[in-house]
């Protein structure tokens, strides 16, 4: 054996030892429930610091003439979601003239209901300091007169 192979030999032995010694801390977390991480704390998301971790998940929902509920996406009114996000939803939540009552017209093809209204729900999920909040913010995009009124 030269001196070359016992060089590559030592640096084999070296990197085993390090892959080996990292995953002994891992696998000590499971055993032990305490971190041993020197360089990083392995439950990543579990505390938020200061600003809180915020997402938003949105849904319109057609309310009918019955009382009825029905959430609104693509599917239901037979679009992809391209189309519903740039023709209807942009329109709807900017205030365009007659972009309610485009989407309730497409609703009602779809339906054998009149929509009456229809509404943006918006679910704020929060984690603040291991905790996971929930509030819902709904919003009428619209209401449409019922036949013979006058918007």
């Amino acid at each position: 054996m030269d001196q070359a192979e016992g060089h590559l030999g030592l640096k084999k032995t070296a990197s085993t030892l390090i892959v080996v010694v990292c995953l002994g801390m891992q696998a000590s977390t499971f055993v032990t429930g305490t971190k041993v991480w020197p360089f990083m704390a392995y439950c990543m998301y579990a505390y938020s610091w200061g600003e809180p971790v915020t997402s938003r998940q949105r849904k319109v929902v057609a309310v009918f003439d019955d009382g009825s509920t029905q959430t609104v996406n693509p599917k239901t009114i037979g679009v992809n979601s391209f189309i519903w996000e740039r023709h209807y939803i942009r329109e709807m939540t900017s205030g365009e003239p007659g972009a309610v009552r485009k989407t309730a017209d497409r609703i009602e093809r779809f339906t054998d209901l009149k929509v009456v209204r229809i509404e943006l729900h918006t679910d704020v999920h929060q984690i603040i300091d291991q905790t996971h909040v929930v509030n819902q913010e709904i919003e009428v995009l619209g209401e449409l007169p019922e036949e013979g009124e006058t918007p």
